[in-house]
């Protein structure tokens, strides 16, 4: 799945690209237990290598500033959602590790 191209290249707004949104689904019940739909993005199995791996990166700019990756939970009235980030557990080794660090 690819946003479309802004192909025109004039120099003052050309042609922005195309984005791509996914949105869970809108849930219309009126009971605490009625919950809007999860987006789950997973890689891919495999028996013997590696797991896919999940990827994300700001677009790159060639002349201004690249894109800002965000992660935020929304605001509620009763408790906004927690932000978990989670390394898996090793049966043969050392679980891996969390990396943070700006450019």
């Amino acid at each position: 799945m690819k946003g479309g191209e802004g192909s025109n290249g004039h120099s003052e707004d050309g042609g922005d690209g195309g984005n791509i949104e996914l949105f869970g689904g809108e849930a219309k019940g009126t009971s605490i237990n009625d919950n809007g739909g999860n987006i789950e993005l997973q890689g891919g199995l495999s028996d013997s290598g590696y797991g896919g791996s999940l990827r994300l990166t700001s677009g790159e700019s060639g002349k201004a500033t690249s894109g800002s990756i965000k992660i935020n939970s929304a605001d509620s009235s009763g408790i906004s959602g927690q932000i978990s980030i989670l390394t898996g557990e090793s049966s043969l080794g050392t679980s891996g590790s969390l990396n943070l660090q700006t450019g």
